[in-house]
């Protein structure tokens, strides 16, 4: 009966998934009686830190990640005839993250905890719980996760498990991450839109970034964003973070018309960023370029339209694109009849509209899109591709761009619109974000 009562007991005390099992049993497993009982059975013990642990997870990690927690020890004992009375238990020991040498000292411990007549399996589990990280600091020895180690011999009882490396620092990543969801689902949570506390569940928590915010802010946020702006907008809105946000989260807090109208700008905007894709001007669907051409003959994949990617007229060969804008400009009232006959009253709107942008906008320098600045500082942040830039020289923004170059965070215009001097502004304000 020791046995039987200590099974119930180890059911009883390490009930949580995958902390306790019973792998198999051969009274249950054959019909005989006269079969000498054996029971298998497998525990994952989390070993109880001491109390400066992160000199100690340093110590044995060569893991450049910042690791908090380790994963258990898997502990697999085999009770056989004969146990408690006679023989202990036969057993092997296997963790992640201790080496082989390691896990053989805290067998060999855990042997001599043994004596006739008692069971021991609780008794080994308290024992690693309360004492083993004790024993491995004793060691000395320093576990190289990122190195791969040789097959497991046969008749091994302790060893590094996974033996290959990426694999084990996978595992302790995995670990790590599911810790910290477990303690973020137990918790409230601040959020810093509308300063209120709430539970896990009216939570969005950004994988990238771990910033949290109530799912009703997140909500309007993101709705908001989608209105004027693309995709690419849907970012993480702690000051400083700028995190894109992952679809998976996206789906979380909007709608599910809003979240296809979302996918399709992502999806538009990975297009956009393929320099050998563009947009049939007829159908909106993407054509790829073809060789030859001088590089700007394209051919639609839907409604195989040829057309010239500079231009998105029909393909003109190698002539020079046909700069409707600008002929119009040029043309006396005779030609602009014909162009408006060739083109259609529609041919008027498309080249006011191209002459306002072409007069009143700059392409971004990464992805082209035509950005038009009102106001504000020369501090440029493409709508569409998120690159940074200078407004005055088109370079690359990087921090110290405007302390230490020759262009100015403020033009005239900023000025003019916020009705003071250059002189009261450098006087009475500061910039703290970027400068």
């Amino acid at each position: 009966m020791a046995r039987e009562d200590e099974i119930d007991a180890l059911t009883s005390f390490y009930c949580r998934e995958n902390e306790f099992q019973v792998i198999y049993d051969s009274q249950k497993h054959d019909d005989k009686n006269d079969v000498p009982r054996s029971t298998l059975i497998e525990l994952n013990v989390q070993l109880k830190p001491p109390d400066n642990t992160s000199d100690f997870i340093s110590f044995h990690s060569s893991s450049p990640l910042g690791i908090d927690t380790l994963p258990p020890m898997s502990i697999r004992a085999l009770l056989r005839p004969g146990y408690p009375s006679t023989i202990p238990p036969s057993f092997g020991l296997r963790c992640s993250w201790i080496s082989d040498e390691q896990l053989e000292r805290l067998a060999t411990e855990m042997d001599k905890l043994w004596s006739p007549g008692c069971t021991i399996v609780l008794a080994w589990v308290e024992w690693l719980r309360e004492c083993g990280y004790g024993i491995l600091t004793e060691c000395g020895s320093t576990v190289k996760l990122l190195e791969d180690l040789p097959p497991i011999k046969s008749g091994q009882r302790c060893a590094r498990w996974p033996r290959n490396g990426g694999k084990a620092l996978k595992m302790i990543e995995q670990h790590c991450f599911g810790a910290q969801e477990e303690i973020w689902a137990s918790e409230l949570h601040h959020c810093g839109v509308c300063f209120e506390q709430h539970a896990p569940c009216d939570c969005l928590r950004f994988k990238t970034c771990q910033h949290t915010f109530c799912k009703s802010c997140i909500s309007a946020y993101f709705a908001s964003q989608m209105q004027v702006q693309s995709a690419s907008a849907l970012v993480c809105p702690e000051i400083g973070c700028g995190k894109s946000a992952l679809p998976g989260e996206v789906r979380q807090v909007v709608s599910s018309e809003m979240f296809e109208k979302y996918e399709r700008q992502l999806l538009q905007t990975s297009l956009d960023s393929m320099s050998d894709l563009v947009w049939c001007p007829r159908c909106q669907y993407p054509a790829s370029l073809q060789e030859g051409g001088n590089g700007f003959l394209a051919i639609c994949g839907q409604c195989t339209f040829s057309f010239c990617s500079e231009c998105r007229l029909g393909w003109h060969g190698l002539s020079p694109c046909v700069n409707l804008a600008d002929r119009w400009a040029a043309a006396d009232d005779a030609t602009k009849e014909m162009l408006r006959a060739k083109y259609g009253e529609q041919v008027l709107a498309e080249v006011q509209s191209s002459s306002w942008v072409k007069d009143n906008t700059k392409n971004c320098p990464k992805c082209s899109a035509a950005t038009q600045k009102s106001g504000g500082c020369n501090h440029i942040t493409c709508q569409k591709c998120r690159h940074e830039w200078c407004w005055l020289c088109k370079k690359t923004y990087v921090p110290g761009h405007y302390r230490n170059g020759s262009c100015e965070q403020f033009s005239d215009d900023f000025f003019e619109e916020a009705g003071i001097t250059r002189e009261e502004f450098e006087r009475n304000y500061q910039v703290v974000n970027h400068y």
